[in-house]
């Protein structure tokens, strides 16, 4: 089953904004979580919605799940 994946206004605006070489390593990441929202190493985050994190390299993919 493949999820979607949504990016926020800011977060697609910030995403511009990196280098190209970053974009496609945090957009391999991103394009894995549609078809496996919890991979391996992703953390809850402490909130009250469902929160969850990922980390690549120094960045951090955060989805919310809805």
């Amino acid at each position: 089953m493949l999820f979607s994946i949504q990016f926020s206004p800011r977060a697609q605006r910030d995403f511009s904004a990196l280098d190209r070489p970053v974009q496609q390593r945090l957009r391999r990441h991103t394009d894995q979580l549609a078809e496996n929202p919890f991979p391996v190493g992703v953390k809850k985050l402490h909130a009250e919605a469902p929160v969850y994190r990922i980390r690549v390299s120094d960045y951090r993919v955060s989805s919310l799940r809805r």
